[in-house]
């Protein structure tokens, strides 16, 4: 069967490299990284001389059950895949999650201001009352 050639790609996930998956990489990460947090997460990043960013997602050693840590990891590599256009390239990133009702705007939020906190957004960063518009297009504010 022939290979699809689309420029949209069909799954919409992260790449394998966009992955950090090695313990050996990840250790690195936690070893030399900086550091940055907000209420109910935290961000551990590291340049990595690449032409893009690796991510890893991982709950807390108390987060709850298998179903709630492999659920909040998806929420976040969705957050990270929509929001990778706006992040400096060249960095390893970890997230660590901790355990408590937030919802997946809750979240959002959470991963926008880490990577603020980090100073790795894109220069062409818009105004974030705008960007949570159209982020959420159905969402009302208030």
């Amino acid at each position: 069967m022939a290979e699809r050639s689309s420029p949209f790609p069909t799954k919409r996930s992260l790449t394998k490299r966009q992955r950090l998956g090695k313990g050996a990489e990840i250790d690195r990460v936690f070893r030399n990284g900086k550091r940055v947090s907000t209420r109910g997460a935290r961000l551990i990043f590291l340049r990595n001389r690449l032409p893009y960013n690796r991510y890893a997602v991982s709950p807390a050693r108390n987060y709850g059950t298998a179903v709630e840590r492999n659920r909040v990891r998806r929420r976040i590599r969705e957050i990270i895949r929509n929001q990778q256009h706006r992040i400096e390239p060249g960095f390893d990133l970890v997230f660590i999650l901790y355990p408590d009702s937030y919802t997946f705007q809750d979240r959002h939020r959470q991963v926008i201001g880490l990577f603020r906190r980090a100073g790795i957004r894109a220069a062409q960063e818009e105004n974030p009352a705008a960007e949570t518009k159209q982020d959420h297009p159905g969402e009302l504010n208030g």
